[in-house]
């Protein structure tokens, strides 16, 4: 008899040993009237009462849905359960996530609303227990505050439902960012600087700050979108992955760009900058809102010009001529006035060379496309003086999917240039 009560005494401290982790839930009758996670009063506990501790924290409800943090603490997971159906907005000191019994850190989003989480945000240092961010309802998490990563971040859930992650306060730390769930988006607004990869394996990244110390890859079901002035380390897209510039944004990529996939656009008036080497091709997409004849270079290269590129870019035809095409290049060695130069219907495969300018017209107002590869180094040109020198004009145009500097340029030409010729000449 005493043996066997020994051995349910043992069993019974085993068991309370064992559950070290505190469930809270934040309750919907608390009656103090405030809003703070250190008033015990505020949650139900299990299984002690006591103000917010080491655990899981959980909403189910919408009483009080702002509330402050007071005191720096550490947890396990958060959970915003179905009832928490509106907007729940945190601020105060900071909250520090670890695993528990190898299950890694959690903030767990089950219901329809946005939750707001402005407080700094540390990270578990162990890269094996990354601080999951799910989504598993129809709503979305915002942090406003900084995140500590020294481990990494994982950004996912089980969602059908488009919603996003958006984080508005600066990610630093040695750990990296992985992005999964084609329905959630991942939106960054500050400048980063955590030094960790950022892995975009399924789904989109926008990105409205820098990321210069982290490396990009974007998945065969990845897609980043560049919705900013932004600057990255480096850049690889797998096959089937994309990639998006705004119109009137630009992308700086530091060191290399290595594109295996089809769809890497560049929007009317953005640009690309990559200092390293790049390989892969590019689109850039020049908007054209009327039907005037424009001034055009190609910024990419390898494009040509031919009855099917005429065709899907809607360059118009000829009146007087109607066998000619509205692409055209100067030459200046016809006559003093110079002469423009056709492409003819059924005309060979022409490339559009590098830094030569084009006298262009579509039938409808629209779009051209040029995809190539990325020239990255300079662009050395030959001008001629035509017709016994009586014709100087050169019809020449920017290389590149970015803006040149004109005072740059024309500096480092001055020498071929002479007096009120050193001007740049705009067509409205």
């Amino acid at each position: 008899m005493k043996k066997n009560y020994f051995l349910t005494i043992a069993s019974i401290l085993f068991c309370y040993a064992f559950q070290a982790q505190t469930f809270q839930t934040w309750r919907n009758d608390s009656g103090t009237g405030d809003n703070s996670w250190q008033n015990s009063v505020n949650w139900w506990n299990f299984p002690n009462p006591s103000p917010i501790v080491f655990g899981q924290q959980e909403w189910d409800n919408n009483h009080l849905p702002e509330q402050v943090n007071s005191s720096d603490i550490s947890t396990w997971r958060f959970l915003y359960k179905a009832g928490a159906s509106d907007p729940h907005t945190f601020t105060g000191n900071q909250i520090s996530f670890f695993d528990f019994s190898g299950d890694d850190p959690q903030i767990l989003n089950q219901s329809s609303a946005t939750h707001i989480i402005n407080n700094a945000i540390i990270g578990d240092p162990d890269v094996t227990d990354p601080l999951k961010i799910l989504i598993d309802g129809t709503g979305g998490l915002t942090f406003g505050g900084t995140i500590n990563n020294q481990g990494w971040l994982d950004i996912n859930g089980s969602t059908a439902t488009a919603s996003s992650t958006i984080f508005n306060g600066v990610i630093s730390g040695t750990g990296g960012v992985t992005k999964e769930n084609v329905n959630i988006s991942l939106i960054y607004k500050a400048d980063n600087t955590y030094s960790g990869a950022t892995n975009i394996n399924n789904g989109l990244l926008v990105l409205e700050g820098d990321l210069t110390s982290s490396d990009v890859s974007v998945g065969a079901n990845g897609s980043l979108q560049i919705s900013e002035n932004v600057t990255i380390k480096s850049l690889t897209i797998a096959a089937g992955g994309s990639v998006i510039i705004d119109s009137d944004k630009s992308l700086t990529i530091l060191n290399n760009l290595v594109n295996n996939g089809t769809s890497f656009n560049i929007n009317s008036g953005a640009s690309l900058i990559v200092n390293g080497t790049s390989t892969g091709n590019i689109s850039y997409n020049l908007n054209i809102a009327d039907t005037n004849w424009h001034l055009i270079s190609s910024p990419v290269v390898g494009e040509e010009y031919n009855d099917a590129w005429i065709a899907a870019n809607s360059i118009a035809s000829g009146v007087s001529v109607v066998t000619n095409r509205g692409i055209s290049t100067y030459d200046n060695d016809v006559d003093a006035n110079g002469n423009w130069v056709y492409y003819t219907a059924g005309g060979a495969d022409t490339p559009f060379a590098s830094g030569l300018g084009y006298s262009m017209l579509r039938s409808t107002s629209g779009t051209y496309t040029f995809t190539g590869t990325l020239k990255t180094e300079d662009t050395p040109l030959t001008i001629t003086q035509g017709f016994s020198g009586a014709n100087k004009w050169n019809l020449i145009g920017n290389p590149y999917p970015s803006y040149i500097d004109i005072d740059a340029f024309l500096t480092a030409n001055a020498s071929q240039l002479s007096g009120p010729n050193e001007s740049i000449y705009v067509c409205l």
